[in-house]
């Protein structure tokens, strides 16, 4: 799934920048301050969740796009917490329809 993103933004004309963990991502975030980023609930080392807080907080500016195996019933349990840090939400597996839906969102 990881790579079918990857993949589609980099044909897209996007630059692409990867994480192996939770950690990573904020590392990564800090220094090179994205626009957007996608970003897996599940992660190692940190969770989605308490990386997208720390970003959020680092970079308020920055778009953060969560996703995750969820259902949309589990999502609506989680709904109020991650609505909080992230600013979109994609349930995988997703379609190349459904990344083209959250740049036109964030774009605007």
């Amino acid at each position: 799934v990881r790579q079918i993103l990857i993949d589609q933004l980099s044909l897209l004309g996007h630059q692409v920048i990867e994480a192996d963990n939770g950690l990573d991502v904020v590392l990564l975030a800090q220094t090179t301050k994205p626009d957007l980023i996608f970003m897996d609930l599940v992660l190692p080392k940190q969770t989605g969740m308490e990386a997208a807080s720390q970003i959020r907080n680092l970079l308020p500016q920055t778009r953060i796009v969560g996703m995750s195996t969820l259902d949309i019933i589990q999502l609506q349990k989680i709904k109020a917490d991650y609505a909080i840090n992230f600013d979109a939400f994609m349930i995988k597996p997703f379609t190349l329809e459904n990344i083209l839906e959250v740049l036109k969102k964030e774009a605007a």
